[in-house]
């Protein structure tokens, strides 16, 4: 099932990134065409294989590159622990936008974009790792595969980050002009903050496939509520070095509480013939 699980994962992004060639072959410039195009590109995509697959009680075959039923009853479980995570990595944009003057959110968008750039490499190598989770039979397998995951990536993510932190204010000034480099400080600390990211996201998905979405969840809406309480905090004092940092203590935290949970929970669990 681990093939139709990046089918399932993949197609959607694929569609997305077709349409959004199609529209940049035509030189469509107006942003609203580009947001409208990317979500229907997955939500129809997505919409589709949910409704051809529940379509009917009855038994037949299906087409090889749809996923079987019981991949989506366990992604219908996995919906709140995956939507609250993303809730979670969004919401210091959110308050930002909500409470900070408009040249703050121009800068904390360029931070933001650095390091989740730099977040993404680690994630990446972890989950070509993790895609093996499910068809591993032995506790102590898995639970080597999962530390094996979280290690490359925080080594990947924590170089790419240390390479980026030295270079930050030439590839601002490069990149967005000078007038954008007081988003320097912001920048480095969200690229530090990256690396403890890059290892909570497949912690999550670490978690679903061991079983404990509930307890993961449980986890995710404990940082949530550190983080929009922190964050209350530091834009009141109008300091996006502080604002930053609240996403570094967030992301450690989730990623040391999920990491002890799922190593718990996949040594725990029985062997898998």
């Amino acid at each position: 099932m681990t093939g139709l699980f990046q089918i399932v994962r993949l197609a959607p992004q694929a569609l997305a990134a077709g349409a959004i060639a199609l529209l940049w072959i035509r030189d469509d410039v107006n942003p609203g065409h580009w947001l409208l195009m990317l979500g229907l590109a997955i939500a129809i995509s997505s919409i589709l294989s949910l409704v051809y697959i529940f379509r009917t009680r009855r038994i037949r075959a299906s087409p090889r590159w749809l996923p079987p039923r019981e991949l989506v009853v366990g992604a219908r479980g996995a919906f709140v622990l995956v939507v609250g995570s993303q809730v979670i990595y969004q919401l210091d944009r959110v308050v930002v936008a909500s409470r900070m003057d408009s040249r703050s959110v121009g800068y904390y968008a360029v931070s933001t974009a650095a390091a989740g750039a730099c977040a993404l490499f680690g994630q990446s190598v972890g989950m070509v790792t993790f895609s093996m989770l499910r068809e591993t039979g032995s506790a102590v397998s898995r639970a080597r595969l999962i530390r094996r995951g979280v290690v490359t990536a925080l080594i990947i993510t924590g170089c790419l980050s240390l390479v980026l932190v030295v270079v930050t204010p030439t590839l601002i000034r490069y990149f967005y002009g000078p007038e954008f480099l007081p988003a320097s400080t912001a920048t480095r600390i969200l690229l530090v903050s990256s690396v403890p990211l890059a290892a909570d996201f497949l912690l999550v998905h670490a978690a679903l496939s061991v079983g404990v979405a509930r307890g993961a969840a449980r986890i995710q809406l404990l940082a949530g509520l550190l983080t929009v309480g922190l964050l209350g905090v530091a834009t009141s004092l109008d300091n996006l070095a502080l604002v930053s940092a609240v996403s570094v203590v967030a992301y450690i935290l989730s990623a040391a509480l999920l990491f002890r949970l799922v190593m718990r929970s996949s040594i725990a669990q029985p062997e898998r013939s």
